[in-house]
């Protein structure tokens, strides 16, 4: 986490996106050990549903 942090900050950004998957314990050590907040998410749509 240094390392991103160190180069977030010599990019200019704000924000660090992460994806990953949902899974209750990843989730918690993302969240409760790094810091990270879960945004919303939405399903993806399938060529079959357009």
């Amino acid at each position: 986490m240094t390392k991103v942090h160190e180069l977030q900050y010599l990019a200019g950004g704000m924000v660090v996106f992460l994806e990953a998957e949902k899974h209750k314990k990843l989730l918690e050590f993302y969240d409760s050990v790094n810091g990270f907040k879960t945004f919303e998410t939405r399903e993806a749509v399938s060529s079959e549903n357009k």
